[in-house]
């Protein structure tokens, strides 16, 4: 039986959880933060509903990379499910999962990401997303 290797990755932000949960489901806020330190979205496209689908294409240090999906599942203000799948050749299609909570007017958020084919892809993503999170809480603040 193969191991699911699955990335988990835990945050809380001072800000309100309509805040945090906009800044991941719009267009709009998905262009001010997805991507690591280096990377700016040029181009950003979501359907936010069960079966919709979303591309994000970012500007990383000269190469133009871009990912996409589908919904699978949303419970507003709550959680959101939606595929993953890099646009380049052998890319293997994931899921990605986000929680969020408000407690006390911050908002925490648990997001995961699950299917890597090996520790290595899931830590170079882990770094990525990361990059992605600090720009999440400037937005946010």
């Amino acid at each position: 039986m193969t191991q699911k290797i699955t990335l988990e990755i835990k945050r809380t932000f001072d800000a309100p959880l309509e805040k945090v949960w906009k800044a991941w489901t719009t267009v709009e806020g998905l262009k001010k933060w997805f991507g690591p330190d280096h990377a700016t979205v040029v181009k950003c496209t979501s359907d936010f509903i069960v079966g919709g689908k979303y591309s994000i294409s970012m500007n990383v240090r000269e190469s133009i990379h871009t990912v996409g999906g589908q919904f699978t599942e949303i419970k507003p203000m709550e959680k959101f499910s939606c595929t993953f799948l890099w646009a380049f050749e052998n890319s293997r299609e994931m899921l990605v999962t986000v929680k969020l909570r408000e407690t006390d007017g911050k908002t925490q958020m648990h997001f995961y990401q699950e299917g890597f084919p090996d520790e290595e892809s899931k830590n170079m993503h882990k770094g990525g997303w990361s990059g992605s999170f600090k720009k999440l809480e400037k937005e946010c603040a």
